[in-house]
Formats: C-alpha cells, sequence, structure tokens
C-alpha cells in the first residue's frame, strides 16, 4: 500500500520488541477498564475517514489498472539508441538517467581539449545523441496516451488523504484493545521481504502509551 511505503521512509529506533513485550503478556488485551476513560466516538469518526480514504485509493487503483498495464506494454524499449557516443556509460545509465542535453554541451566543450574530432565526427556525436533525445520523447508520448501522470498525480492526493488518515489514528489515544490491536497492525505487519519497519520513537509513544495504560499502568519517562 501506498501508504505504508511512505511511512516506511521513517528512520529511527525499532519500537516492535517493547510493544510485543507490553502484549506478550495477555494484561494489555484483558484490561479494557482503563480504556474506558477515552471517548471512542473520536476513534470511529477517525477509523470511517481512514475507511473512506483507504476505498478511494483502492478504487483509483483498480480503474488505473488497465490503463497502467498497457502503458507499460507499450513502452519503448530503448533499442534504438546509439549507444556508442556515450561509452563508457552503462545502458541503464544512459537511458534512464543521462540528460542527452547535458551530455551534448559537455561532450562538445572537450573539443580542442581531449576530443579532437572532425565535422563528419561531430555530426556522427550529435545523430546519436539524438536517438537518446528520440526515446525520451517517445516515452513521454507513451504516458501522455495513456495519461499516466494525469493519474499519478491523482493517486498521489488520494495516497497522501490516506496517510493523514493512519497517522491521526495512529497519534490518538486507542479507547480499548481493539483499537491498539488496529495499531500494531498497522505499525508492526511485516513488509514483503518479511521485514518490520524501524520507527521514530516521537511516531510510536503513543501506542506504546495506549499498550501501558490499557494494561493498567501509567506511561511515565519516554512515554510521557
Amino acid at each position: 500500500m501506498a501508504a505504508t511505503n511512505r511511512r516506511q521512509l521513517l528512520t529511527g529506533a525499532a519500537a516492535y520488541a517493547a510493544g510485543a513485550a507490553i502484549v506478550a503478556g495477555g494484561a494489555a488485551l484483558a484490561s479494557e477498564a482503563k480504556g474506558a476513560t477515552v471517548d471512542r466516538s473520536a476513534w470511529e469518526r477517525a477509523m470511517r475517514e481512514y475507511e473512506r480514504a483507504e476505498a478511494a485509493v483502492d478504487a483509483a487503483a483498480t480503474a488505473s489498472r488497465p490503463a497502467h498495464d498497457e502503458w507499460l506494454a507499450n513502452e519503448p524499449s530503448g533499442d534504438n539508441v546509439a549507444m556508442e557516443v556515450f561509452f563508457p556509460y552503462t545502458r541503464n545509465h544512459v537511458l534512464e538517467r543521462l540528460d542527452p542535453d547535458e551530455f551534448e554541451h559537455n561532450l562538445f566543450a572537450s573539443v580542442g581539449e581531449n576530443w579532437f574530432p572532425l565535422e563528419a565526427d561531430k555530426a556522427k556525436a550529435l545523430a546519436q545523441i539524438q536517438t537518446l533525445r528520440d526515446y525520451h520523447a517517445a516515452k513521454q508520448a507513451n504516458r501522455d496516451r495513456f495519461g499516466i501522470d494525469a493519474t499519478y498525480h491523482r493517486e498521489m492526493v488520494l495516497d497522501e488523504a490516506l496517510c493523514g488518515a493512519i497517522d491521526a489514528l495512529l497519534q490518538m489515544p486507542a479507547p480499548d484493545a481493539e483499537a491498539l490491536a488496529w495499531k500494531f497492525n498497522e505499525l508492526f505487519s511485516p513488509t514483503g521481504t518479511g521485514e518490520i519497519a524501524g520507527w521514530d520513537h516521537a511516531y510510536v509513544k503513543q501506542t506504546l502509551a495506549d499498550a501501558i495504560r490499557l494494561a493498567g499502568g501509567t506511561p511515565s519517562g519516554v512515554l510521557a
């Protein structure tokens, strides 16, 4: 999910071990009475907002999938790009990272210093550089054909709304064990590679404080 990917960019100490130890004792989930003083209606409103945002992201992804697949299927291969002039850069670097205008400027700035071309050599170099410009133009035309840039911007707006809804829930006191379980699932579910993200303490301390409160304790020290 895009929201998870964005939040995984946060860095800091992993809170999983501390949180798991709190829950493992069973007291956190068994003692919901301490959470009764927290208004659940605010949590439910925030959860509904999250569910609306998640549904909007899922619907947009489903709607854009056919065009996305067609776009990828029609991507230019780059086989027509002449690589000779770009030596010693790798093919992938040339196709995906090299700016042909900047390359041309730097190449011709070296004339008379470390490059002594004939006019035919210059013409050949210009023609080969143009093949990279043509490739870039073909890629952009393919993006335009399937509306990829417009789709990306629309989905970014929806992703940001979803991230905001998730963050609002995580920073809100959990009213009970069910809410706490949602937070832990959101924070500590493994990624596609089986890893768990590390979190800045400021981002997870509300959830850890929830676990202590629902277990009947009082957050103190760095958790306060």
